[in-house]
């Protein structure tokens, strides 16, 4: 299902609670390669470092909250295109707009049910990897037409 050169899609976790890290990569290493960290300062380190097909984030952490991690996710020009999915306890229906409001893909309350998790984090690699897909068909269509005038201009010369 998933494609970036053939290798498995990596995941990145951040979670305070170590519990819910253990958790979680019981559900999604079947998925992919599934790193994590427990702090918001070191989740920005490690997504510039691995940079992960999709970052499964929590709110209520030390450092730097969950909002402050996605906003200086979205800032940073090599990790702005990542998604991120909040997982946490805050589930009102406020505080799940705010979430994809500041950029979030999807939010997933706790407590946390597998399969959803994993329903919910294969969706987003899927979407992740057709977007990758339809890029390259548009750069072999950008060359294709930027080819067109020297294919044009050849033939003319000929007749």
């Amino acid at each position: 299902m998933f494609s970036r050169s053939n290798t498995s899609p990596r995941i990145l976790l951040v979670d305070d609670d170590s519990t819910q890290i253990t958790i979680l990569h019981t559900v999604l290493k079947v998925i992919g390669q599934v790193f994590f960290e427990q702090n918001g300062l070191a989740a920005l380190e490690q997504a510039i470092k691995i940079r992960p097909d999709v970052i499964l984030l929590d709110i209520d952490m030390p450092d730097l909250n969950g909002h402050q991690v996605l906003a200086q996710l979205k800032n940073n020009q090599f990790t702005r295109h990542i998604p991120v999915i909040f997982i946490t306890s805050y589930n009102s229906v406020e505080d799940q707009l705010l979430c994809l409001r500041e950029g979030a893909v999807d939010f997933i309350a706790k407590p946390l049910q597998p399969d959803i998790v994993a329903a919910r984090v294969n969706t987003h690699l899927m979407l992740l990897n057709r977007k990758r897909e339809l890029l390259e068909v548009y750069r072999h269509a950008q060359v294709t037409l930027n080819s067109i005038g020297d294919a044009v201009i050849t033939t003319n010369k000929d007749a």
